[in-house]
């Protein structure tokens, strides 16, 4: 694997217009209401992180401000230029300023006063659209990860209503952007770059004092209305400075760009458009009534297509909703699929006279198991088993058919998974057992049937996903018996021969990591995790430098098999391996891991601070471990039975480590103090919330029996909280 590095941006924008777009309207009713008279526009600069500061753009501006024979004065606005000559000059030296100094101008202009509600949701849909366009142009010229911060002019917007402007509060704005990028980036065919690109930070500042918004308002005014106010001269210059990044938002009328689809039998590109914009708020009424008629004349007429053409459209629709599962964004990603399922799958089915001689079962299907996967990464046990339900009913019909096998299989798997996660390993792993044979007998038979095509050996993924997740039932059932570890490496060295691409390989050579440091075997686990990160070396230096090369999932993953290497090291007292970690974590400055600390973290962030906390709580670092579990119990975790089970279990274990140190704080730990609960109180609630999952409650009843026998031995005996806490994986 190829480390690449990190490219950090800072994006400042100033904007033009005052965003009062129609909502998105039918084409006739424009006539009625009153069009705002220019584009509204977002003019910014862009610039490699700290380049780009107060400072480096108040020296920008005093030499333009020298040039031009003036004070710099507190305030700028390019509207008080009126001389028309002197504002040439302050536009071009401008321009010549920011290019010497390699801070790239961008621009994006609503075209076709695309409105997306009131003036806020305008305004920010218009930043998230700049995001995306900036960071897809940014990908397409360099590697690895992009951070960008985003620093924009404070806005003062006037809503329907009110009689006042009032500012864009930062939380709102800060929300929005976030959720409105990942939405754009599917909607630009930018879903796969996603994970790729991380908004560090959203920031408002004052467009009248801060020197670097400043120079944002002079390139911004240049450009509006078609860059009205300069002469060929400056425009000529303006526009080569934006150059690629010189973008505009132009659509048709959403009911006539819909329409134009519907005309064209694009019934799949028809529904996209409806399914972005179905709960887009303050929609016109009738664009909203026309929306569903138009919902409804797309899925009469795929009801009254072949079965071949119909599914020509739905694959491409499955293709298109599959595409949110790559921006690891759960809820948006539930979103498109609940809507794909609840307004086009089952009123689909409703349609058709048969749903299996029509060939729509597979759509409904395939739509349950991307959502089955999503909720499954969530910890969402409980819809995650609603939706295994609706699967069953789907089996059937898939099972009959072999060219359903794969779609079957990736059901069938993900249902594993989700057994896994209810603590259910044997029969997750029976029902991968079964997976796995029925793809070994189906690929010697092709071998016997056609010698001369098939070789002797033919590797298939599907196997290869079986194994791995029956790989991953055997570790987490020999959390329990440690005689099924064989077993696991077993299975393991199978699903390392049947996988081919890189990346199937590298989460294989984790999980075998995984496996040697539950064993106790830590030089082995570093082995297979420097495999696994393509490093010749597998001393704990080594891993810690090429994890710091890492971003967003990749790291967090990389980290969550490194740290639990210390967690076990931690638990079985192995002093060197200990120190040779904490020396290196510390030397990589990893303590300082979004992973660690960053609020609003998804999984595995959980896994790696429970790991940190008790590693260093069984290094005599007990205050650190505390500090990193109230890290862990600030992460979202309600409604979330695996992760809710996995703060218990790192709050009993660091309980139990850290008493000899800090036995105040073992008792608050255990009894809950504040707003902190304790383990008895919160294995009682969890208890009471598990009754569909036995195996969890089980082991929640068994680790607060652990805590109580502790106490009792006067919290000298620990080995009971121990045993009970390794049950969760």
């Amino acid at each position: 694997m190829e480390n690449r590095g990190i490219r950090s941006f800072d994006l400042y924008f100033d904007e033009s217009g005052n965003f009062e777009e129609s909502p998105i309207v039918a084409a006739a009713s424009f006539d009625r209401l009153e069009a705002p008279q220019h584009q509204s526009q977002l003019v910014g600069l862009l610039a490699p992180a700290g380049m780009l500061t107060k400072e480096s753009a108040a020296q920008a501006l005093e030499g333009i401000f020298h040039d031009l024979g003036r004070e710099l004065p507190e305030q700028i606005h390019a509207t008080e230029f009126s001389d028309h000559a002197s504002y040439q000059v302050l536009v071009q030296k401008t321009i010549k300023a920011v290019q010497a100094r390699r801070w790239q101008p961008v621009r994006l202009v609503n075209r076709d006063r695309l409105g997306f509600g009131d003036k806020s949701a305008t305004y920010t849909h218009l930043v998230a659209e700049l995001v995306v366009r900036l960071l897809s142009s940014l990908s397409s010229i360099g590697e690895g990860k992009i951070r960008l911060n985003i620093i924009g002019a404070t806005v003062m917007l006037k809503q329907p209503g009110q009689a006042e402007l009032s500012k864009l509060e930062v939380n709102e704005y800060r929300s929005r952007i976030i959720e409105y990028v990942s939405m754009t980036a599917v909607r630009l065919g930018a879903a796969h770059l996603h994970r790729k690109w991380e908004v560090v930070d959203v920031s408002l500042r004052s467009g009248l004092y801060h020197r670097a918004l400043q120079l944002c308002d002079t390139l911004s005014n240049a450009s509006y209305k078609n860059f009205r106010r300069c002469d060929p001269e400056t425009r000529t210059l303006l526009k080569t400075a934006f150059g690629a990044y010189d973008y505009t938002l132009a659509r048709t009328d959403l009911l006539e760009h819909v329409d134009q689809h519907c005309n064209g039998s694009s019934y799949a590109l028809a529904v996209q458009a409806i399914a972005e914009n179905w709960q887009r708020s303050h929609l016109a009424p009738e664009v909203q009534t026309g929306l569903a008629e138009r919902l409804g004349r797309v899925l009469r007429a795929l009801a009254g297509q072949t079965a071949t053409a119909r599914n020509a459209q739905l694959r491409q629709l499955a293709d298109w909703a599959g595409q949110y599962l790559e921006l690891r964004d759960i809820n948006v990603a539930e979103g498109a699929l609940w809507f794909m399922q609840e307004h086009v799958a089952l009123p689909l089915q409703k349609l058709v006279a048969d749903p299996v001689k029509a060939d729509t079962e597979w759509f409904l299907a395939r739509l349950l198991v991307y959502r089955l996967g999503n909720h499954n990464h969530r910890g969402d046990l409980v819809t995650s088993r609603a939706i295994c339900d609706q699967l069953n009913q789907s089996f059937p019909s898939l099972a009959c058919r072999w060219e359903y096998a794969p779609l079957l299989t990736e059901a069938l798997t993900y249902r594993a998974v989700h057994l896994n996660d209810c603590g259910e390993h044997d029969e997750a792993s029976e029902i991968m057992g079964a997976v796995d044979g029925c793809y070994a007998a189906l690929t010697s038979l092709m071998a016997d049937a056609l010698p001369g095509i098939f070789p002797a050996r033919v590797r298939t993924r599907y196997r290869g996903v079986a194994l791995g997740t029956k790989v991953q039932s055997e570790i987490y059932a020999a959390l329990r018996d440690p005689g099924r570890l064989e077993e696991a490496r077993r299975l393991s060295d199978e699903a390392l021969d049947e996988f081919v691409t890189e990346g199937d390989l590298q989460r294989q050579f984790q999980y075998r990591c995984q496996i040697e440091a539950l064993a106790g075997d830590y030089a082995s686990a570093r082995s297979w995790l420097a495999r696994g990160l393509c490093s010749g070396r597998d001393d704990h230096d080594a891993l810690a430098q090429l994890i710091k090369l890492l971003h967003g999932p990749q790291q967090g993953f990389a980290l969550l098999h490194w740290s639990r290497i210390a967690m076990e090291a931690g638990r079985s007292g192995n002093k060197t391996e200990m120190d040779a970690y904490a020396a290196a974590f510390e030397r990589a400055g990893l303590t300082t891991s979004p992973w660690l600390v960053a609020l609003g973290q998804a999984f595995p962030a959980h896994a790696i601070r429970r790991h940190m906390a008790v590693f260093n709580s069984h290094l005599r670092r007990s205050r650190q471990g505390i500090v990193t579990l109230r890290g862990m119990r600030q992460l979202a975790s309600a409604g979330r039975p695996p992760l809710l089970l996995m703060q218990l279990a790192a709050i009993a274990e660091v309980a139990a480590a850290c008493c000899s140190e800090l036995p105040e704080e073992t008792r608050r730990l255990l009894n809950g103090h504040g707003k902190d609960k304790g383990v008895y109180l919160l294995a009682g609630e969890f208890t009471t919330s598990v009754e569909a999952f036995p195996r969890l409650r089980e082991i929640a009843g068994r680790i607060s029996a652990a805590c109580q026998a502790f106490e009792k031995t006067g919290c000298r005996d620990a080995g009971g909280i121990a045993a009970a806490c390794r049950l969760v994986p």
